[in-house]
Order: C-alpha cells, then sequence, then structure tokens
C-alpha cells in the first residue's frame, strides 16, 4: 500500500483551507466552491485509492483546467489535508459525554472503524505534522472527554486515546478480528470475563482456575488478537459482540 504525506503544504494555505478562511485573489469569481473540490477528490479517493487521483484527474472530473484548480488549493498535499479533516465530519461526536467512560470510547472506535471502511484511502495518509482541522481536533476532543475524570494526567489521556486510534487503524490493515476463531474456549470465556471488568483474581475464583493460570491465558489472548492492553480487549471485546 502506497504512503502519501499530510501536513507537507504551506501552512498558512492548509489551516485557511482546513477552517474556511477566504482570502482575496486576483482574477474572476470561482466558478466552483471548496466544498464542490474536496467532495469530488474524496469520491476518486473512494473509486480509486490515492494513487488514482491526481491534480489533473481531479481538475476534469470537475470540468476545469489544472491551472484552474490551483486556485481552489495550492497542491495534493494541502488537498489531502481537507479531504482527511473533511471526512471525520462523518463520525457524530455529539451526545457522548452522557455514556459511561468505556461505552463512549467503544462507540468513538466503532464509528472510526466504519469511517476507515467507508474511505480505506485514510490508510495510506501518513502525517508530516499534527493536522489541525475542524473536525479531527472535534473527534480527538471526545476521545479525551471520555476519558476526562478518570484521574489521569494529560499525558496518559493522550496514550490511551492515540492507543486506540492505533489499534483501529491496525485492525482495519490486518483484518486481525478474524484471530479470534484461534482462541480456545476457555480463552474466550476469559476474554469475555476481562472486556467485563473482572481481574485475574475474580476470573480464577470465577472458573476455578489459579491466578497463575488465568494470567497465561490472558497473555496468550493479548499474543493471539495482537493487542497491547485492557483498553484494546475491551474495543474489540465490544465489535465482536462479546459484551454491549
Amino acid at each position: 500500500m502506497s504512503t502519501e504525506y499530510s501536513g507537507s503544504g504551506d501552512p498558512q494555505r492548509t489551516i485557511d483551507l482546513l477552517w474556511g478562511v477566504q482570502r482575496r485573489r486576483r482574477g474572476p469569481k470561482p466558478s466552483l466552491s471548496g466544498d464542490q473540490v474536496v467532495t469530488a477528490a474524496t469520491q476518486i479517493a473512494d473509486r480509486d485509492g490515492l494513487v488514482g487521483l491526481s491534480m489533473r484527474r481531479l481538475a476534469d472530473e470537475l470540468g476545469i483546467t489544472a491551472m484552474s484548480l490551483y486556485g481552489y488549493v495550492p497542491s495534493k498535499a494541502e488537498l489531502l489535508d481537507v479531504m482527511a479533516d473533511r471526512a471525520y465530519a462523518e463520525i457524530p461526536v455529539r451526545g457522548l459525554s452522557a455514556r459511561p467512560w468505556r461505552a463512549a470510547l467503544a462507540a468513538l472506535g466503532e464509528q472510526h472503524w466504519a469511517l476507515l471502511l467507508s474511505h480505506p484511502w485514510l490508510l495510506q495518509i501518513a502525517a508530516s505534522r499534527p493536522l489541525l482541522g475542524p473536525h479531527m481536533t472535534a473527534f480527538y476532543d471526545a476521545e479525551l472527554a471520555a476519558v476526562d475524570g478518570l484521574g489521569l494526567t494529560d499525558i496518559d489521556m493522550d496514550l490511551i486515546v492515540s492507543l486506540l486510534d492505533d489499534y483501529v487503524r491496525k485492525l482495519k490493515r490486518s483484518g486481525a478480528e478474524d484471530a479470534y476463531d484461534l482462541l480456545t474456549p476457555r480463552e474466550r470465556e476469559i476474554l469475555q470475563l476481562v472486556a467485563e471488568g473482572k481481574s485475574n483474581k475474580d476470573v480464577a475464583n470465577l472458573l476455578n482456575l489459579s491466578v497463575y493460570t488465568v494470567e497465561t491465558h490472558r497473555s496468550n489472548i493479548m499474543e493471539k488478537l495482537n493487542l497491547k492492553g485492557v483498553p484494546e480487549l475491551i474495543l474489540y471485546a465490544v465489535r465482536k459482540g462479546i459484551i454491549s
């Protein structure tokens, strides 16, 4: 899978495009809106991936010359920034604050997963600097709000949401959910109980096992499913319908 880099264009032009800042420019009044340009670019990327998206191809799709297109967006680098941010507008972030933190994170993870299914080209974009657009910022703020009030430091909160974002992207790339078939019936039991918040001691008592045996099973589960911590395990369990 080829990789393209966002955040590599002109910073000021990128910020203007992301936040809809209109600056005066010479020449005739534009015949298209910025939204039309981004929508057409997204449709091309959805069909053909980023490899099929070029400024000339986009200009042809819009029925304008390539030179005219550069009046709307300076280069493909800035275009990718706006496309990526606009895609995250599809994730509804309102109404999550009333949910428990696990449910809120799970909902955001599921919506993130659905977004990557709709726009798989997002996985081809690597950021060379943070993308400070309104929609990606709103998504990040919603993730932080879900873990706010848990007594975590700002750094720990950022690490948790970054971990979950990375997990969703990694899962989409690898199709790791199929690894559930590799779990034994006992490991599936333990996976469910741990996802429900049970400690190793609780699981051991419920299943009449030693704590050491539970710890060994948990280690095997994490390795088979390629998970790095309990937050990833919970999100995985929700996505598989193991817990609600």
